[in-house]
């Protein structure tokens, strides 16, 4: 598992704070899901609230036994870049090419 960057990191941080309604300067990115006073319906809010914000699912179980900011940041970053991954190995030479000469024509 790699570093998570920073961006994500920092909206997970706001997530958790959110959940455990305190102030983000608290969090403790380290601290685990049930030392910070997580519950079955908070691992459930933020489950939510992270399939909502950045569009991938972790599983209940994972928050329950995993969580940490760090952790589910890294996991993010991980579980986008697979998806992303898989949607470009879907994509036939023709799809790429053509992307890319979008690209191309927009950075120009």
């Amino acid at each position: 598992m790699s570093a998570a960057t920073p961006g994500t990191t920092a909206l997970v941080t706001a997530l958790w704070a959110e959940t455990f309604a305190r102030p983000v300067a608290e969090v403790d990115t380290a601290e685990g899901f049930f030392e910070a006073g997580g519950t079955s319906y908070r691992a459930l809010a933020l489950m939510t609230r992270i399939q909502e914000t950045f569009g991938v699912g972790i599983p209940l179980a994972t928050i329950l036994t995993e969580a940490t900011v760090d952790f589910l940041a890294r996991e993010i970053d991980d579980r986008r870049s697979e998806a992303l991954l898989a949607e470009l190995d879907g994509l036939s030479d023709e799809e790429a090419a053509r992307l890319l000469g979008a690209e191309d024509r927009e950075g120009a």
